[in-house]
């Protein structure tokens, strides 16, 4: 017989279970129609450029709202559909009949951090079929980009098999018929099928340009329900889309001209446009003037194979400027992509010079859509200034105001070129990677606890460490502590942008002596380390900033036999007055 736990956290303990990777790649994408009413989600049309959200992603379900893990309903009409995770919204939407009494919540026996995803029998009534879905918002993916999950259920062989799928459509608005599987687990609905150990399951995108997608959790059985065969409790956890890397050495190309090195005038009328390579279609624009003979082609010197793209002084004529464009496929950018090549100039006594440039706007091809250069090699036509051999750089995505579909570009721009110039000779361009920026970092470190008289040397106590971004909690995660000092880490999304706190529990015997020290890069964009729900003291505060801090602690100001506890509040304090403040009160042991 079935046991149901509402709310879920009750009675059941946290573990965390070893994972057992079994990675899956769908090889293609197809859509399906299912007999179910259609229902249209109640997002808004956006456009690819204004959506606001970052194309990766990682979600733990840490940072939910407070009755995430309570209220155990969410998506059904009693229950609310928007779940809030931090910086996104996902909507849980049930679509059982009739429906049950649990929807999606928050649970117990995550594979990390605190809290899971999960789905439960009791979605429907009776004995029926379940029908349940949570969104994500949508998001432009490209091709090559992968998503990612960790599931199980709570017993194989099971006594009541499950199934999920990861659904997919393209578009932010798309009805649930317009919906196709991307991976299903236990598609046969057997006792086996569905593991208990915390899988991970996956699925590459193939479709042939970034799109905007809507994806989603589906829960769906044949006979659920209380009084039902099938169905218990389905557990979901980080949950990640990770954006495919693009790579090209130009060795390869279905363009006559290109490989057998035929054509050199590519980018001029004579050549044509676009060359295609297995990274898709390169845009060649010579926007030089007058035009020259020269346009991009295949260069004689690769790094590595038989290609490298190249164009040299000649795509300009007389003396003048050579303003040569090489443009990539479209594809999804965002600040902190990286964009790293190799690249040599034939000969430094004639200077040259290359751009790195980036534009937002799809499939436009058009020089001036693209902004500022991210990277100038040899700025200032300098004599030696490029090297001769061949060279690898990183130009790094920037000045983006929100994610985007677009291109990069190797910009060859020289002045004083051409047969009759002073500057300019050969480029070659070989082995160039686009590498997105990660889904999640983590921020770790070691935090210090020590307090004489409260916290003692060897004993344990359990920590919530909370990073938000203004009012916004963003990640979160409660890790086990002892005294002298403990490691800990915090998974975050790497959306994150700006300045973010970190905010260490609120418990009583967090008082004095607190340090932490953050690892390395990981601390990137961490400004502010509190405790107790401490102010910012990194400056000069007032006499209501000490009412905050004493407040923490539920104690009145001055303390109970403290009658010298008071500090001059007169004009400015420092902090070391509110340390002197809140001593005065004494050890107070943490309740738990």
């Amino acid at each position: 017989m079935r046991s149901a736990v509402y709310p879920p956290h009750v009675g059941w303990s946290l573990v965390d279970h070893a994972a057992e990777g079994i990675l899956f790649q769908v090889s293609q994408f197809h859509c399906i129609v299912e007999g179910m009413r259609k229902v249209v989600l109640l997002s808004t049309m956006v456009s690819l450029t204004a959506m606001g959200v970052a194309q990766s992603f990682y979600e733990g379900f840490e940072a939910g709202p407070s009755d995430f893990s309570t209220r155990f309903n969410w998506g059904n009409p009693s229950g609310g559909e928007n779940i809030a995770f931090g910086l996104e919204t996902w909507r849980a939407h049930n679509l059982s009949t009739p429906i049950g009494i649990a929807g999606w919540f928050g649970g117990p026996e995550p594979r990390t951090g605190d809290n899971v995803l999960v789905s439960t029998y009791d979605s429907v009534a009776g004995a029926n079929p379940i029908n349940s879905w949570i969104f994500m918002p949508p998001r432009i993916i490209g091709p090559g980009d992968t998503i990612s999950f960790w599931t199980k259920v709570r017993d194989n062989p099971a006594s009541f098999p499950d199934r999920i799928s990861l659904m997919a459509a393209f578009g932010s608005n798309p009805p649930l018929g317009f919906y196709g599987s991307a991976v299903t687990v236990n598609p046969g609905l057997t006792t086996t099928g569905y593991p208990a150990v915390y899988t991970q399951y996956s699925y590459t995108f193939i479709h042939s340009n970034p799109q905007v997608l809507t994806m989603a959790f589906r829960h769906h059985v044949d006979n659920g329900g209380p009084a039902g065969s099938q169905a218990d409790y389905i557990f979901i956890d980080d949950v990640e889309l990770t954006r495919g890397t693009m790579t090209e050495s130009f060795d390869t190309s279905t363009t006559p001209g290109f490989i057998d090195g035929s054509v050199s005038t590519f980018g001029n009328p004579a050549g044509g446009n676009f060359i295609n390579f297995p990274s898709g279609n390169w845009y060649a624009k010579n926007a030089s003037v007058p035009l020259g003979t020269a346009g991009w082609y295949r260069g004689v010197s690769p790094r590595t194979g038989v290609g490298a793209m190249s164009t040299k002084f000649s795509c300009v004529g007389g003396n003048n400027t050579a303003n040569n464009w090489i443009m990539s496929p479209e594809r999804s950018l965002i600040n902190g992509d990286k964009i790293r090549f190799w690249v040599r100039a034939a000969n430094g006594a004639f200077p040259d010079r290359l751009h790195v440039k980036i534009s937002p706007f799809f499939s436009d091809t058009s020089i001036n859509s693209f902004g500022p250069p991210i990277l100038t090699i040899n700025p200032t036509l300098a004599n030696g200034g490029f090297p001769t051999g061949y060279t690898q750089y990183t130009a790094t995505v920037s000045g983006l105001a929100a994610p985007a579909v677009g291109r990069f570009a190797f910009h060859y721009d020289v002045t004083n070129s051409g047969p009759d110039g002073p500057n300019g000779s050969e480029l070659n361009i070989d082995d160039v990677e686009y590498i997105p920026a990660p889904a999640s970092q983590v921020i770790s470190g070691v935090i210090g606890l020590s307090d004489t008289g409260s916290f003692a040397p060897g004993v344990t106590r359990r920590i919530r460490a909370e990073v938000r971004q203004g009012a916004t909690l963003v990640a979160a995660h409660t890790f086990v502590a002892s005294n002298p000092e403990s490691t800990f880490s915090i998974r975050v999304p790497q959306q994150l942008s700006g300045a973010a706190t970190i905010t260490f529990d609120g418990s009583s015997f967090l008082k004095r002596n607190r340090t932490v020290t953050l690892s390395g890069a990981d601390q990137s964009g961490v400004s502010t380390v509190l405790f107790n729900g401490d102010v910012d003291k990194s400056g000069e505060v007032d006499a209501a900033d000490i009412d905050e801090v004493i407040a923490a602690f539920g104690l009145s100001f001055p303390g109970p036999g403290n009658a010298d506890a008071d500090v001059d509040v007169s004009g400015e304090v420092d902090a070391a007055d509110i340390d002197i403040a809140i001593a005065n009160f004494g050890s107070v042991d943490d309740p738990t």
